[in-house]
């Protein structure tokens, strides 16, 4: 591990860049980087980052060689489509963006598809005694023409649903079928 770090200095100095090195926990102590003490007594400021649930990642300094160690902040990853190049995320903090927020401004948070089949929850909502099924649902975006088969429609609407349910800006029922899908009762205010 000493050669290691002695060649990744060697690169910090030559290059005058920052070396960032992704390591993984222990598999007993997930507190810690696993392996030798002499990387964590090398770098100058470790983070932690942690899956928490909702999709929320936790990102911890465990060290922090020249400062006080700042509070834990709490992140969230947000789809965005990029058209033809492709998918990509943007890293937001969670504290940043209210439930409100989300409803009314959905964007990077959703793609193109998932406002689309959003926008036809919500017309069905209101349009209902403030539940829709799941299968209704699905029969809507197929009318709309989203997805381009009754079975990409389907995953859509699951994807989405999925999306909406981790944002929670629904909750969805599946105690019986048909699946009930409704706001979220923060989403609601």
């Amino acid at each position: 591990m000493g050669l290691f770090v002695q060649h990744m200095d060697q690169l910090k100095h030559e290059q005058q860049t920052t070396v960032l090195i992704v390591h993984h926990s222990g598999q007993g102590n997930k507190d810690r980087a696993r392996g030798a003490s002499a990387l964590k007594g090398a770098v100058d400021i470790e983070h932690r980052v942690e899956a928490r649930a909702g999709g929320t990642i936790a990102l911890q300094t465990t060290k922090m060689k020249d400062a006080e160690i700042p509070e834990a902040v709490l992140l969230k990853l947000y789809p965005l489509e990029l058209g033809e190049n492709g998918n990509s995320v943007v890293v937001v903090r969670k504290d940043e963006f209210t439930d409100g927020d989300l409803l009314n401004d959905p964007e990077p948070r959703l793609t193109p598809q998932q406002r689309e089949i959003w926008e036809v929850l919500n017309q069905a909502l209101g349009e209902s005694d403030g539940a829709v099924d799941n299968a209704t649902l699905v029969a809507r975006c197929e009318r709309q023409a989203i997805g381009n088969n009754k079975n990409s429609t389907r995953r859509a609407v699951s994807t989405a649903v999925g999306q909406f349910t981790d944002q929670k800006l629904i909750t969805v029922d599946k105690k019986n079928k048909p699946y009930q899908i409704r706001l979220d009762d923060s989403a609601k205010d």
